[in-house]
This record gives structure tokens, sequence and C-alpha cells, in this order.
């Protein structure tokens, strides 16, 4: 999958390293908020979908998704913050930066 520095990513672990159950939480995500396309396909958003990166399981967030629909970018922070989820920034390279960083533009 093709990545760039557009995207948050989000991993499946809280702050202590403790996996987020349930384990599909990615596709259940990604699944309330894509489309079905004139071939009855379903469409994940391009703002919002799975990924996997370093061989772990992975939200990517669009930057511009505060500006393209805060609701979901709303819903999306309160789900980080309850479940103590981490943000990163996906550098240029495809590299994930270290550093945690709030969801932008969604409060």
């Amino acid at each position: 999958m093709a990545v760039d520095n557009e995207f948050y990513v989000i991993y499946g672990k809280d702050a202590k390293g403790r996996p987020l159950r349930p384990s599909d939480w990615v596709e259940r995500i990604c699944s309330t908020f894509a489309s079905f396309n004139e071939d009855h396909r379903l469409c994940y958003s391009p703002a919002l979908k799975p990924g996997i990166i370093s061989g772990e399981k992975c939200l990517l967030v669009s930057r511009q998704l505060g500006k393209t629909n805060p609701e979901i970018c709303r819903y999306l922070s309160d789900f980080v913050t309850s479940n103590h989820l981490q943000v990163h920034p996906l550098l240029d390279n495809g590299k994930v930066d270290t550093a945690v960083v709030p969801l932008a533009h969604c409060a």
C-alpha cells in the first residue's frame, strides 16, 4: 500500500503496549465510514483506511479529515482518547515518526 505524509497513523496498542480489543477495530471503523460503489463493492474513504506498517495493523487517517469531515475527526479523537491510543505522523519516506501527536483540527 502506498502511503505518504498526508496521514496520521493510529496503532491498536495503548500507551502501555496492550492491544486494543476487538482485534478487528480498524476494519470496523473503516467499514462504518465506507460506501458502496456502482459495482456494489465496499470502498473505504480515501481519508480513513486500514493499513499495515512494519507488520502492524493500523488506521491511516488523513490530515485533512478535520476540514473535510469534522464529525468523523471528533469521533476518532474521542476514540483515541478513551482507548489511550497514540497517534503518530507518517513521514515522507513512509516511516512512522516516533513523536506522539494529537489528531489535529478535530477539536
